[in-house]
């Protein structure tokens, strides 16, 4: 399973990204002070979804980026 997930950080930005293992995924971008949102302070994960295969993951990852992942989540939220 791949996993799709929307981080919000403590400035109010999202992050979109992709990956197999989420715990392992969080905790980098929480302790390695190197990766952008490191720096910008991941608050929380406020959207995951899962999918069988990374071609199916990346799909909708651009399609969250070309919405923008507020709208995103929206829609979601509301079946829109």
């Amino acid at each position: 399973m791949i996993a799709l997930y929307i981080v919000i950080t403590h400035y109010g930005i999202y992050y979109t990204g992709i990956t197999n293992s989420l715990i392992r995924r969080w905790y980098e971008h929480i302790s390695q002070g190197r990766s952008w949102l490191s720096k910008q302070g991941p608050k929380e994960v406020v959207y995951v979804a899962f999918f069988e295969s990374r071609k199916e993951a990346a799909k909708e990852e651009r399609k969250v980026k070309r919405t923008g992942a507020k709208k995103y989540i929206h829609r979601k939220k509301w079946n829109l």
